[in-house]
């Protein structure tokens, strides 16, 4: 739609402009007997898609690898935040928090407290 204003034109469109979003993952914590991992995503309006909320585990000099994961399905609103449980195991382990959206970047928050 063009319309005119003085001397300036504007122009609309009919369709709104993607919200902007970003994930975020919180630090890992040890709680109870289980680590509690979570994160999300926050937009500056509707999002509308699936946040997966992975917790992934280093042991020694091994690479870190994903032992469990939560996911909200689909969100319905500016922002959604999930959060899951594991069982804490013996050993030196480290735990890290990622955040994953389809399209837009990863977010990772690791622990430092070798529990």
């Amino acid at each position: 739609m063009l319309f005119l204003s003085g001397a300036t034109a504007h122009a609309t469109s009919s369709t709104a402009a993607a919200p902007e979003c970003h994930t975020v993952a919180d630090t890992p914590i040890y709680q109870g007997g289980n680590i509690v991992y979570s994160g999300g995503v926050v937009c500056d309006g509707w999002f509308g898609g699936e946040v997966e909320v992975k917790l992934l585990m280093k042991e020694g000099t091994k690479p870190y690898v994903e032992v469990s994961s939560v996911s909200n399905g689909y969100c319905p609103n500016n922002s959604c935040y999930d959060t899951g449980y594991y069982p804490n195991r013996a050993g030196n382990q480290s735990w890290c928090t990622q955040v994953v959206v389809v399209n837009l970047r990863h977010a990772t928050a690791c622990e430092s407290q070798n529990w």
